[in-house]
């Protein structure tokens, strides 16, 4: 049986699951650790094992709860546009029509590097009045989400966060940004 191709026309969702899984993982990690550890501590060791468990059990539900009851997506795709909410909280919506292209790219910041990111450009000028007055709401990191080129600001989307690969995730940017930006220039 074959699948249906997905309709690009349709909005599309995509929240921060990547790394909600990898602090599930962290936490179940912690509490097999901790119950090991206190299977062959001594009598002293005995608290602190015990803390590690109930520490690494708190956290691991809590980390559960968030992958099944996840918050407003980060990324979200419609007909108007990219609903990008940042880490740290700052959220940006850009239009089709303030789109450039989209492409993949890869971030150097200091010793982290990632390859493959997809990335939506825009012009400086978008950039400087819709984005940069919202970033100082969460400080640091934007070497990791923003490469300035000319007059061009490339905004990455990281599909590691969103828990998806790169490629589907660029192409159901770029199937939208084709079909609703050539909608705008049309009408």
């Amino acid at each position: 049986m074959a699948h249906a191709k997905p309709d690009s026309r349709q909005t599309v969702q995509f929240h921060a699951a990547g790394g909600l899984r990898h602090a599930l993982l962290f936490a179940l990690l912690l509490l097999v650790l901790s119950t090991l550890f206190a299977f062959t501590s001594s009598e002293r060791s005995l608290p602190l094992a015990f803390a590690g468990i109930a520490v690494g059990l708190f956290w691991t539900l809590y980390e559960a709860w968030r992958l099944l009851n996840p918050s407003k997506p980060m990324v979200v795709l419609s007909a108007m546009g990219v609903d990008y909410r940042m880490p740290g909280g700052a959220t940006v919506f850009i239009p089709w029509g303030e789109v450039h292209d989209v492409s993949a790219i890869e971030i150097n910041a200091g010793k982290v590097r990632f390859e493959d990111v997809t990335a939506i450009k825009v012009s400086r000028r978008f950039y400087e009045k819709e984005i940069e007055d919202q970033l100082g709401l969460f400080g640091g990191g934007n070497e990791y989400l923003f490469a300035q080129k000319g007059n061009f600001t490339q905004i990455a989307l990281h599909h590691d966060v969103l828990g998806v690969k790169s490629r589907p995730l660029r192409e159901a940017i770029s199937a939208r940004w084709y079909i609703f930006n050539n909608r705008d220039k049309a009408g």
